[in-house]
């Protein structure tokens, strides 16, 4: 007995010097917050792998990965976005959040303004370079401040899609969608349908004025960059959204409801309804659309193009991005992560093999991207980053609050735009 308990003594005193020594070392956690949405449905599952590998190849380093709630607001999220974002900066303000937490571009600011958000250390930087991102996600993830705040994890920019079935009852060519906005005008007219009293039953068009007001706003920014606008001057200190090219972009949307009348105030809208069959073109959708449309709507023979040009085809660039929190303990091992995540290897396994578009040019030459149906996403000729300030998270409602006045008749399209832009420099000037 007293030998087991010599053994023990001195099996529990090596111990106790090898920890002291740093033989042996507790693991660093690393604590990563993400919700789930309609893109993260198909991603997350390769995320879960690939942080599961790093660990195991990462003895004294252990990446805590939690879905902390199912946020998403579209086509197959549920609850609610602001309720992530909201008990995000909750955590950050007291000083409790994540080390490592996602959000899109427009979310994601507010924290980078408040100062809880790390810039990324050089060689991250350099590294997303060196593997060709493309320049406009390093300026969604910079805002106009000089510095990169994170690693992307999704990129999307719109394209139109529509329904070839409806365009060959329309005596329209299914394999070309609308070029330019007179083609969309004419496409959509011919598209839609009505009842015997007038009441419409299929929209040729579905605008997006309700819902988020973020999401307003969004899709309406890419018929103002295709009318050659842009939200904020080159600055980033001044609004340029009243200018012509939005009051352009704004009166289109409020013709089409109440001029040509090819969608209505109280019609189905958004990405079932155009599963569904109510729909013929809706715009601007992203190419995470393409699996959920193959899973819950295989019978839709799809088509897809560019945006329709009024001055040039362009689309909207938004990135969800990765970042670290300012008052990490762990943020060298964060970064460390985040830059192993973004190189060629793993980028690969969750842009390509989940089928999204890719943050990196190198990337989107892949065969999988060769199919008619990514070619409008991965051959755009113009996508412009949306993040163009760090309030881009105040900005939003105020353009998506205009474009919903304008739509449903409230102000006229260049006083609810006048409106906005006054709002929005004042947020600008402090």
């Amino acid at each position: 007995m007293n030998k087991r308990r010599l053994k023990l003594v001195l099996l529990l005193s090596t111990f106790c010097l090898l920890l002291i020594s740093g033989v042996i070392q507790a693991k660093t956690k690393v604590t990563f917050w993400i919700d789930r949405d309609e893109i993260s449905e198909f991603t997350e599952p390769t995320l879960f792998e690939l942080v599961d590998e790093y660990n195991k190849k990462h003895k004294n380093i252990f990446i805590d990965l939690k879905n902390v709630m199912s946020s998403g607001s579209g086509a197959t999220g549920t609850g609610s976005a602001s309720s992530y974002n909201t008990k995000v900066m909750a955590a950050l303000a007291t000083n409790i959040g994540p080390d490592i937490w996602w959000n899109y571009d427009a979310d994601m600011a507010p924290p980078i303004a408040a100062g809880y958000v790390d810039p990324a250390p050089s060689y991250v930087t350099e590294n997303m370079k060196k593997n060709g991102i493309y320049e406009w996600v390093l300026q969604a993830m910079s805002m106009n401040t000089g510095k990169v705040y994170g690693v992307p994890h999704d990129v999307m920019w719109g394209a139109m899609l529509y329904n070839k079935k409806f365009f060959r009852e329309a005596g329209l060519d299914p394999e070309e969608g609308p070029k330019t906005w007179d083609d969309f005008i004419n496409y959509a007219i011919k598209l839609s349908k009505w009842d015997k009293n007038g009441k419409l039953i299929r929209a040729g068009y579905s605008v997006r004025f309700t819902g988020g007001l973020v999401g307003t706003a969004d899709k309406w920014a890419h018929f103002l960059m295709c009318a050659g606008g842009q939200l904020l001057d080159e600055s980033g200190e001044k609004a340029a959204f009243n200018s012509k090219a939005g009051i352009e972009a704004l009166q289109l949307y409020v013709d089409l409801v109440h001029k040509y009348k090819v969608d209505a105030l109280d019609f189905p809208r958004d990405i079932q309804a155009f599963a569904q069959g109510y729909i013929a073109m809706i715009a601007p959708r992203e190419a995470f659309m393409i699996p959920w449309i193959r899973e819950y709507a295989r019978d839709l023979d799809l088509g897809v193009c560019y945006m329709p040009a009024k001055t040039r085809h362009a689309s909207s660039g938004a990135v969800r991005m990765i970042s670290v929190n300012q008052n990490s303990k762990v943020k060298e091992e964060a970064w460390a992560f985040l830059d192993w995540l973004n190189q060629p290897k793993q980028a690969k396994r969750m842009y390509v093999n989940n089928k999204q578009l890719p943050a990196y040019a190198p990337l989107a030459e892949s065969p999988i991207y060769d199919g008619i149906e990514f070619k409008a996403w991965t051959t755009h000729p113009n996508v412009i980053a949306r993040a163009e300030s760090v309030k881009l998270g105040e900005i939003y409602p105020i353009i998506g609050r205009a474009v919903q006045s304008a739509v449903y008749q409230k102000q006229g399209v260049k006083e609810a735009l006048d409106d906005a832009a006054a709002q929005v420099n004042k947020i600008l000037s402090k």
